[in-house]
């Protein structure tokens, strides 16, 4: 890709937020029963949470930044992933594949255990305290075996080692790479809404009252919003589409951007449901089985979306909306 400001990628920046935070807030609650009634101890846990919000952005700017280090533009992840295709070889690949899951799986954990303590009551987090620190340490050695494996890919086997220059990005691009602040505000936009899960969670069975998470679920909205324009910025949508007309030519069906266009299609439902959620835990906080369905439609929808946004970095446009596209060998 073109040269930027913040070359190579994002995830070289905000990969080392949720390590440092993480670790310094683990090494406090282990160390906890020196500061037993200290502010430390409340310290230690916005640490936490605050490495756990940048958990995932820094996972959503990885996903991209590995695209960008396999040279995707249309074709095949297996094409890639699998036979190389002269951008990585074997042993590169193999690393990239066990940081990519090392981290993942502890991402996931960290997402769980981030809606559970902040829906849970004051005394049930004392209760199960001990094992949200043994769940932390958990995820934090995950993350930094999986870290391990990325900066031997980077540093020992050279992956995304630029070695001569590709022209830089020309005007706001260079300062602002709008795929890159597409990612990052997409991953944004899921720890925030498992933030206020929880806290929805918590105000509808413990309260208190006025809710907290009307707010959460609002950020979450203007996020949505950020990451819709900077989505359509970086499809070069925002140009030459002045007519709903030239929109549906372009994502047609026989044009084969059907992915793009559910991945537009489902953007817009993410702000519809953050926005569903606000309204709804502020006014009916107390319905559980509004909040329920709300927040799995949110969740399930999240998550095809980033099934879409995978297949649309590694696999282009053009293609099934349910799995890669054949793996066709080269002549």
């Amino acid at each position: 890709m073109p040269n930027s400001l913040n070359a190579p990628n994002l995830h070289a920046v905000l990969l080392h937020y949720p390590i440092a935070l993480l670790s310094l807030a683990l090494f406090i609650e282990v160390l906890s029963f020196c500061w037993r009634r200290s502010s430390v101890r409340a310290a230690a846990r916005w640490m936490a949470l605050a490495g756990i919000v940048t958990c995932i952005p820094a996972l959503s700017t990885g996903i991209d930044a590995y695209a960008d280090a396999l040279g995707a533009g249309g074709e095949s992840l297996k094409s890639m992933a699998v036979h190389g295709d002269q951008h990585l070889n074997p042993q590169q690949i193999s690393f990239m594949h066990r940081h990519m899951l090392l981290t993942s799986i502890a991402s996931g954990l960290l997402a769980i255990q981030l809606v559970l303590y902040l829906a849970l009551s004051d005394a049930a987090r004392q209760k199960f305290h001990v094992w949200f620190v043994l769940g932390l340490l958990v995820a934090v050695a995950l993350l930094f075996v999986g870290a391990w494996h990325g900066g031997e890919s980077v540093y020992r086997l050279g992956v995304s080692v630029q070695r001569q220059s590709e022209g830089a990005a020309s005007g706001l691009e260079y300062y602002i790479p709008s795929m890159q602040l597409h990612v990052f505000l997409a991953g944004f936009i899921v720890s925030l809404a498992l933030v206020a899960l929880g806290l929805s969670i918590r105000s509808m069975l413990h309260g208190p009252w006025p809710p907290q998470s009307p707010r959460w679920w609002v950020l979450a909205a203007v996020l949505t919003v950020g990451a819709i324009a900077a989505g359509l910025w970086a499809g070069d949508l925002l140009e030459g589409l002045g007519t709903w007309r030239a929109i549906r030519e372009r994502m047609s069906a026989e044009s084969g951007l059907r992915r793009e266009l559910a991945h537009v299609i489902l953007g817009v439902s993410i702000l519809a449901l953050t926005i569903a959620l606000a309204a709804a835990t502020r006014w009916a906080h107390r319905n559980k089985l509004l909040l329920f369905v709300l927040s799995l439609s949110l969740f399930l929808v999240l998550a095809v979306q980033w099934w879409l946004g995978i297949l649309l970095l590694f696999d282009g446009f053009a293609g099934p909306l349910y799995r890669f596209n054949p793996y066709t060998p080269p002549t």
